[in-house]
């Protein structure tokens, strides 16, 4: 497909005005959320057990996030259920045990000398 061409999506474009029309309620309610159930109980080979009803009586709850510290900083993610925050926060621990400007990339970034191999007799 050459530079510029325009791509239209006429299901994603209907899905968006209702959504901007309709707020929340049309992705949980009506034809979305029926869309939305079809298309996971016809997946193949993981299908899906969700129903109108889940998608229905969905509520989203407030719960405080999982914060890290990460050398000078704090950084958030989400909490439980999802796994995210706390990905982070164990990868960021593992990372703060080392000198990141080490690992030569960013040296060569900034124009500094590369370390050369060393020859081994």
């Amino acid at each position: 497909m050459p530079v510029g061409t325009l791509l239209k999506n006429p299901a994603l474009a209907a899905t968006m005005r209702a959504l901007a029309a309709g707020g929340a309620d049309a992705f949980y309610h009506g034809p979305i959320a029926a869309d939305l159930v079809h298309a996971a109980r016809a997946e193949p080979h993981h299908p899906g057990r969700i129903s109108e009803t889940d998608l229905a009586t969905y509520a989203a709850r407030e719960r405080d996030p999982v914060c890290t510290a990460y050398r000078t900083w704090t950084v958030c993610g989400m909490p439980p259920p999802s796994s995210g925050g706390i990905s982070i926060g164990q990868i960021l621990g593992i990372l703060g045990h080392f000198e990141l400007e080490s690992l030569g990339p960013s040296q060569q970034a900034r124009g500094e000398p590369q370390p050369q191999p060393q020859a081994f007799t």
